[in-house]
């Protein structure tokens, strides 16, 4: 009973869990019978194989689209850049700064262009010549780039004096009573007064006798010669030709006024003379403002001259006459 009891047992813990086995219930397997059992199936497995055929990858190029290429991917690099990050209104006034220098920029170097070509187009020296042969071929002068220091000469003329005043209100007033009365009136400037003239002749003894004429409508004046000093003028060559002639050509049509005051008409024959001569005058460019007024007054005088009948047309001459010496005393 004792040897039965005292059979050889074998604890197992498996999870927390004893587990008694003893010589019966306890399997052992035998390995090497397990080993070789293996190995037969490994056999058969080998026997039971087929052999596939596969083609050589090396000797069967893939098409063109499909051929490997190596090449190394390498991560692209973020250039950093050297100016600051701007802001949104930073980055429009920077814009508008380097649209302003590039417009600005061109256009200089367009200008530049334009001037060179313009200049090397038309050289000054060419346009001068070609404007003094045009003047040469047509005879007349251009207005502008020719005039030169004119000296005027020494101008006299006969005249009536109707007073001097040293304030412009009193010339202002005697000059209104004339005019009240039907003379002519002109107002020069001399050493700072105030000269008033009511009449122009060709010669001190017909200024006289007007003078005594307007005695008999209470008018105090009297006759002298008034005296212009020549003066230095920028004129052209045909505006010095028109400056020497029109002062003889205004005295004869001074004398002429002065006998249509005395006795309503004209010297035909004189007028004949001054048509010639004022023929001549009018043929001559002339371009400066001043003088221009001057050579119109001369021409409508001499017209008026012609058809002269009375008085009154006379008086209207020798009023225009004297704003002619007005004009003179301007150069």
């Amino acid at each position: 009973m004792d040897k039965q009891n005292n059979k050889n047992t074998i604890t197992i813990k498996i999870d927390g869990e004893k587990k008694e086995y003893d010589d019966e219930n306890l399997l052992v397997h035998n390995w090497q019978l397990g080993s070789e059992e293996s190995a037969a199936a490994e056999e058969k497995v080998e026997e039971d194989q087929f052999d596939w055929i596969l083609p050589d990858e090396e000797n069967d190029p893939l098409p063109k689209e499909y051929k490997k290429i190596n090449y190394v991917q390498t991560s692209p690099k973020v250039k950093k850049s050297m100016l600051p990050k701007l802001k949104g209104s930073s980055k429009i006034f920077v814009s508008l700064a380097g649209a302003i220098v590039v417009g600005v920029l061109l256009g200089l170097i367009t200008l530049k262009v334009i001037t060179h070509t313009d200049q090397a187009a038309t050289p000054a020296i060419a346009i001068q010549e070609e404007t003094s042969a045009d003047t040469s071929a047509s005879g007349e002068e251009a207005p502008a780039g020719n005039s030169s220091a004119f000296q005027t000469p020494v101008f006299t003329i006969p005249v009536l004096q109707a007073g001097v005043f040293s304030t412009l209100e009193s010339r202002q007033a005697m000059e209104d009573t004339l005019e009240a009365k039907g003379l002519p009136t002109a107002a020069l400037d001399f050493d700072g007064k105030q000269f008033l003239f009511v009449g122009v002749s060709g010669n001190l003894e017909s200024a006289k006798q007007i003078g005594e004429k307007y005695k008999g409508s209470n008018v105090e004046v009297y006759a002298k010669e008034l005296a212009f000093e020549s003066k230095s003028i920028d004129v052209t060559e045909q505006e010095k030709q028109f400056l020497e002639q029109v002062t003889s050509i205004y005295s004869l049509v001074a004398q002429e006024s002065a006998n249509g005051i005395m006795m309503g008409n004209a010297n035909t024959s004189v007028l004949d003379s001054i048509d010639k001569q004022m023929t001549e005058v009018n043929n001559l460019k002339v371009t400066e403002p001043t003088l221009v007024e001057m050579k119109n007054i001369l021409v409508t005088n001499m017209e008026t001259l012609k058809s002269m009948s009375n008085e009154q047309q006379a008086t209207e001459i020798q009023s225009s006459l004297l704003q002619f010496l007005v004009l003179y005393n301007q150069l």
